[in-house]
């Protein structure tokens, strides 16, 4: 056999092993030769399997959030059950949050909830009040837990509701709190200074107290301020001293005369060094007429004195 014919050979028999090599990989594998840890779905779900988490996300509720003073981070963390939207008109829900001053010190915070589309006709108004002194992370806590309270309401017409648990912490009493302090807060500070050097001395005194007592029907504040200043200059052949000080009370009484309507009145007096009199007095009645309900004054307010 020449050289000829075995190079013929070897062609030959290269193309039969490419042949079966594309057919085996062309063929599709039987039931036999697949692996067991594949799984081939075959059939529907059955009523009661669980659906996809990905079900579960397009079903959640939309929601859009109108609050300047959240932490919207923390938020979607804290509630993953709900589809944040971004533009109010794709949204389901609309949640407007607003902030005012309270009575005690802190914050009273509102949270207005607004159905729209499959939730239209289910609207909530929860509130809020915080402590002084409470930390950050506390009122961060407790705020996003009563926005939860909220948003549970619309989340349990979804299939979210099977995957959120709801829990109450062991602190919660059976007996209702009574404030012994019925509604009456007392504030005071005090912030005294001295400084001393060989050739001037000065000694300051600043107080304040501060009374408040917030109801439904009634609104109490009495605010005293004083300061007291001493300086003193010591030259060589000269010694001055001088004085400064100061006193205030401010006192507002507001009385509730129905949804819309209030009486009140700021009584101050004063006295001052620096303003160059020993008493001083000013009474200012007013009477207060707001368009809407004061229970809507967290949201909306078009007042007239």
């Amino acid at each position: 056999m020449n050289q000829h014919n075995i190079s013929f050979l070897l062609i030959l028999i290269l193309t039969a092993l490419f042949s079966i090599t594309s057919s085996a990989q062309d063929d599709p594998p039987s039931a036999e030769n697949l692996r067991p840890d594949v799984a081939v779905p075959s059939g529907n779900l059955r009523e009661n399997d669980p659906l996809p988490a990905i079900n579960l996300r397009q079903d959640a509720a939309r929601v859009f959030i109108d609050c300047s003073s959240c932490d919207m981070s923390y938020t979607r963390q804290e509630i993953p059950w709900i589809n944040y939207v971004r533009d109010v008109r794709e949204a389901q829900v609309y949640v407007l949050v607003t902030r005012q001053n309270s009575g005690n010190g802190g914050n009273l915070y509102t949270y207005v909830f607004h159905g729209m589309e499959m939730f239209a006709g289910m609207d909530d108004t929860l509130t809020y009040t915080s402590n002084p002194h409470e930390s950050a992370t506390e009122i961060r806590e407790r705020r996003t837990n009563l926005l939860k309270a909220g948003l549970l309401r619309f989340a349990s017409r979804t299939p979210v509701i099977h995957e959120i648990d709801i829990t109450h912490g062991s602190a919660i009493e059976q007996e209702e709190v009574v404030d012994k302090w019925r509604n009456w807060v007392f504030e005071i500070s005090t912030s005294p200074q001295y400084n001393a050097e060989e050739s001037y001395k000065r000694l300051s005194l600043r107080n304040s107290l501060r009374v408040t007592k917030v109801t439904p029907d009634i609104k109490l504040e009495i605010d005293f301020d004083q300061s007291y200043t001493k300086q003193r200059f010591i030259e060589e052949n000269l010694d001055t001293t001088y004085l400064r000080s100061f006193e205030r009370i401010e006192n507002l009484l507001v009385k509730s005369l129905g949804d819309h309507w209030s009486a009140g009145l700021i009584w101050e007096m004063n006295s001052s060094t620096s303003e160059n009199y020993d008493f001083n007095t000013m009474i200012m009645p007013s009477i207060e007429y707001d368009l809407f309900p004061y229970a809507e004054a967290t949201h909306r307010q078009l007042m007239f004195l």
